[in-house]
């Protein structure tokens, strides 16, 4: 007797939870949603660990492999050579226009850099971000339009790289070109492109200076 009472005032607790008060919900419903939250609660703080592991990461992997400095509209990078242990530096700034292309080429940026490299020496360059065909052979200068703020047009002499490739040129002349752009705050550089003609591209030059080792820039 006693057994069957208490199996039966189970069966009226339990009744009585899956009753519904006037105007609530249910012992069900509420359980659920607290088991939910708590879910959610769980999960979030999951969410949480995960991003702060990615973040971790990504610390990681910016202090890995080559020196990165972004200094106003430049950025600069060193890389040091494993078997010389010889450093090469670089100094690029991205175009803020692009150069329209015909199919099967798209619009793209370009980069105006300056490289000095114990391999290849001292040079300036503009690349092309995507790909493309300048008229400016390997092995046969072309010339290429170059204005600096709102000074004269000047024609310098350029020519392409030596593996024949057609997305960049080197422009000849490297101290001139780096000492007019310490001092422009705008570079024009125009160049001629297959089946599209001669196109400008324009570089934010303004703040130019090479950092140095420990702070400051030369």
């Amino acid at each position: 007797m006693r057994l069957f009472g208490c199996v039966a005032a189970i069966g009226l607790v339990v009744s009585g939870c899956g009753s519904v008060a006037p105007g609530g919900n249910s012992a069900e419903q509420i359980v659920s949603a607290e088991l939910g939250n708590s879910q959610a609660s769980n999960l979030s703080e999951a969410d949480r660990a995960v991003d702060a592991v990615n973040e971790a990461l990504d610390v990681v992997g910016n202090e890995a492999g080559s020196e990165e400095e972004q200094a106003g509209n430049w950025d600069y990078q060193t890389q040091t050579d494993p078997l010389t242990d010889k450093e090469t530096r670089t100094a690029c700034v991205q175009s803020t226009n692009q150069v329209q292309l015909s199919p099967p080429y798209e619009p793209t940026y370009a980069r105006l850099c300056l490289r000095d490299s114990p391999q290849f020496g001292r040079d300036v360059y503009v690349s092309l971000m995507g790909d493309g065909q300048i008229l400016c052979r390997s092995y046969e200068d072309c010339d290429v339009q170059v204005r600096f703020d709102k000074g004269p047009v000047q024609t310098m002499a350029a020519v392409g790289p030596s593996d024949h490739s057609t997305d960049m040129f080197f422009i000849r002349g490297r101290d001139r070109m780096e000492k007019a752009i310490r001092t422009a705050d705008q570079t024009i550089i125009q160049a001629e492109f297959y089946q599209d003609g001669s196109q400008s591209m324009i570089f934010p030059t303004e703040g130019f200076s090479w950092p140095k080792a420990g702070g400051g820039s030369e």
